[in-house]
């Protein structure tokens, strides 16, 4: 299953912001388990339980860290600290298409703050939330 989510970088000292896609494959059950749920219900509480399933880090060492984490962590990173050359970076989501089809993320309807990323230089993200 390929996975493209939009995402929006803000500076949390200048509030710029950059916007990018970034796409990852995967075929783990329960990411596909968790698709088909938001796609059959896309509310707040469906896309917070995917987003924090695939990249959260709770306790921030990596102990609990979501199932592509490791595949997006570099890619978020690179962009904020390496590309922008930002210190302190949030990162929203925007939109999330599956398979290049939209599966009715509309931030309209939907708190997308609930899993926004923090960036840390000190070699991890977690959710803001």
């Amino acid at each position: 299953m390929k996975i493209t989510i939009e995402v929006q970088y803000r500076n949390s000292d200048s509030g710029d912001t950059h916007e990018e896609s970034i796409s990852v494959n995967t075929s783990n059950q329960e990411i596909e388990d968790l698709v088909i749920t938001c796609k059959h219900d896309p509310s707040t509480d469906s896309f917070t339980n995917l987003f924090k399933r695939i990249y959260d880090n709770p306790t921030m060492d990596g102990a609990e860290k979501g199932l592509l984490y490791d595949e997006l962590w570099p890619v978020l990173s690179r962009c904020a600290f390496d590309d922008l050359g930002w210190h302190d970076v949030t990162v929203e989501i925007l939109g999330i298409l599956v398979e290049d089809e939209s599966i009715g993320f509309d931030l309209d309807q939907i708190d997308n703050s609930l899993f926004a990323l923090q960036l840390s230089r000190d070699g991890f993200m977690y959710c803001y939330n």
